[in-house]
């Protein structure tokens, strides 16, 4: 669960080394809005933050 939480994938696939067998899993949630839209605005924050750093530092010099 907590893997599903943090990657958002639609299942995965487990190898059991004994058997030498594969286990597919699928997640059977329902359909989660995708994160682009809260990545951009991150990425954006975080280039926003990073050039007034610049900013500051070159301005005391």
């Amino acid at each position: 669960m907590e893997y599903f939480l943090a990657y958002r994938p639609y299942g995965i696939i487990l190898f059991d080394m004994e058997t030498k067998k594969f286990s597919e899993i699928k997640f059977l949630l329902p359909y989660f809005r995708s994160r682009l839209m809260e990545n951009t605005i991150f990425f954006l924050l975080g280039a926003l933050l990073t050039l007034l750093g610049f900013y500051i530092v070159l301005k005391m010099v």
